[in-house]
């Protein structure tokens, strides 16, 4: 059923990049073909949300207690959005600068780098 599915969506994707070929160029086509499956991703991602039964999380206090790993896991569980601004803001900084990228992950690396050979 999902492959089924899934060769219905593609050969409707096609059908739509054929009518709008001729008009805006094959460039244009694949963009309208574009905004039409973000349009339908959006679609069905408001249907499946609208479907989730919404349960208040548990709260616990923060005790500052723990390792980094533990309060990095708690700041993902309570601002997951914040999260993953953080990590796409990380993620670019990393890749314009590798050598801070491999710095940070030294710097919170649990083995010991004494000893060890490259």
């Amino acid at each position: 059923m999902a492959t089924a599915a899934g060769v219905a969506v593609v050969a409707a994707a096609y059908t739509l990049f054929a009518l709008v070929r001729d008009s805006l160029g094959p460039a244009g086509a694949a963009a309208v073909v574009c905004a039409a499956a973000a349009v339908l991703i959006l679609l069905l991602g408001l249907i499946a949300y609208s479907q989730v039964k919404h349960r208040a999380p548990k709260r616990t206090a923060p005790t500052g207690k723990g390792t980094l790993a533990d309060r990095l896991t708690d700041a993902v569980r309570e601002r997951p959005a914040a999260a993953a601004g953080a990590a796409a803001v990380a993620g670019l900084l990393a890749w314009k600068n590798p050598q801070i990228a491999s710095l940070l992950l030294r710097l919170f690396d649990p083995a010991p780098t004494k000893g060890r050979r490259s």
